[in-house]
């Protein structure tokens, strides 16, 4: 029998605001779980190449990639990402189906 320790675990960040600021009250666990994943991607930013001309940084990734992550579908993914951008945590290019999308994931809390 193994035993392990919270080092051996992989894990999204969720930032404390999401859940004690009054601006995300209504934002669904899902949109949070989102954010986590957005927000893992998007420190990985540079190293990716995925910064802008006036060096702002984003994540490239197709909603049908976040809805085989979050084991859920398209419509779903389009859901809490209109509840991402309700509460301004991402802006977006314009989505075309079967295309990457261009998402700048706004930072929060201590991961600003």
């Amino acid at each position: 029998m193994s035993t392990t320790t919270p080092n051996d675990f992989d894990y999204y960040p969720l930032p404390f605001e999401l859940f004690t600021d009054e601006k995300y009250k209504h934002i669904s666990s899902g949109a949070k779980i989102l954010f986590g994943i957005l927000l893992d991607l998007s420190a990985r930013s540079k190293e990716k190449g995925w910064v802008d001309n006036d060096g702002r940084e984003y994540v490239e990734i197709t909603r049908s990639e976040i809805a085989q992550i979050m084991k859920c579908g398209n419509k779903k993914v389009t859901s809490l990402f209109s509840e991402l951008d309700s509460v301004s945590l991402v802006e977006r290019t314009q989505y075309t189906p079967g295309k990457v999308s261009i998402t700048y994931v706004n930072k929060i809390g201590n991961f600003k």
